[in-house]
């Protein structure tokens, strides 16, 4: 559970810094359904 809860807010991380990249691809979508 713990490294599974690391791995998932690894990334967390990254899908926001993703999301600050490319506000126009509407990126907050993507993350969600890559998840």
């Amino acid at each position: 559970n713990q490294q599974n809860k690391q791995q998932q807010n690894q990334q967390n991380q990254q899908n926001q810094q993703q999301n600050q990249q490319n506000p126009q691809q509407g990126g907050a979508g993507n993350n969600q359904q890559r998840q």
